[in-house]
């Protein structure tokens, strides 16, 4: 029996659009960053404002929307909000279409195995936080879907970067974090955290979206200290900013073979 949810992301999509075209995206770029480098990344993607509301958590003034080999993506920016933001903001992309998703951001690193400045990709998500057990209740991790996992491989390839490939937890009270949180989750393997990694994993899988995050560390929480983010990461950021470009460039052909 299907159990009828009482908010429908799709009619919220339909009420923001009454004036306006829906926007003919299959993929999305989700920007896990301030709404300053948001537009960093939407400029190097040679991307414009759309110009309206279309989500009931996104700011119209950082959606945008790129054209890459004849197809139009979209991007969104300052998905800051954690996992009930990040969950929202993708039954909206599934409500207008979007079968990709790429989460482009920032992660802590609970390890000495890992340093500020890495690249990271996120292949396996501990299902830790209470978004996305709302999302996926049977199992206790997520894995990367296979065929993006092996597109990323190929782009990272031709870009030369060295990419560590890690297990993920999500933090939900960022000024709460100590060892008895973060210590059982480096017993389980998991090697960063952030926000909105299992929610972005979760909610897309649910959705029948498939997806990928991949970032740069911002910060180090070891033997009881922080090596904090209040340094120079542009090297990360803008390294991250060229993967994304090869990435949506595989991504898009990607898709189009695939349809």
């Amino acid at each position: 029996m299907i159990q009828l949810r009482y908010v429908d992301p799709v009619r919220v999509v339909q009420q923001h659009l009454k004036n306006n075209p829906i926007p003919q995206w299959e993929i999305a770029i989700m920007c896990f960053h301030s709404k300053h480098k948001t537009h960093i990344i939407a400029d190097r993607f040679h991307a414009k404002l759309l110009g309206y509301r279309i989500f009931s958590k996104c700011d119209e003034n950082v959606v945008y929307q790129a054209e890459i080999e004849g197809k139009f993506i979209g991007i969104l920016g300052w998905c800051t909000g954690g996992g009930p933001l990040v969950a929202s903001l993708i039954e909206e992309l599934a409500a207008i279409g979007v079968k990709y998703i790429i989460g482009i951001g920032a992660a802590a690193s609970i390890t000495k195995n890992i340093s500020v400045q890495e690249i990271v990709l996120a292949t396996e998500l501990l299902v830790n936080d209470g978004t996305s057990k709302c999302y996926i209740a049977d199992r206790p991790v997520i894995h990367i879907h296979p065929q993006m996992e092996q597109l990323f491989r190929v782009a990272a390839n031709e870009f030369n970067l060295q990419i560590r490939e890690v297990k993920a937890a999500t933090i939900e009270a960022l000024y709460r974090q100590d060892d008895k949180l973060l210590q059982p989750w480096r017993n389980n393997g998991c090697e960063i955290v952030n926000w909105e990694l299992t929610p972005l994993y979760a909610a897309s899988e649910t959705c029948g979206i498939k997806c990928l995050w991949f970032g740069h560390i911002s910060d180090v929480e070891v033997d009881g200290r922080w090596n904090d983010w209040y340094c120079n990461r542009e090297h990360g950021f803008n390294n991250c900013i060229e993967l994304c470009k090869k990435v949506m460039q595989h991504l898009v052909r990607y898709a189009s073979h695939e349809n």
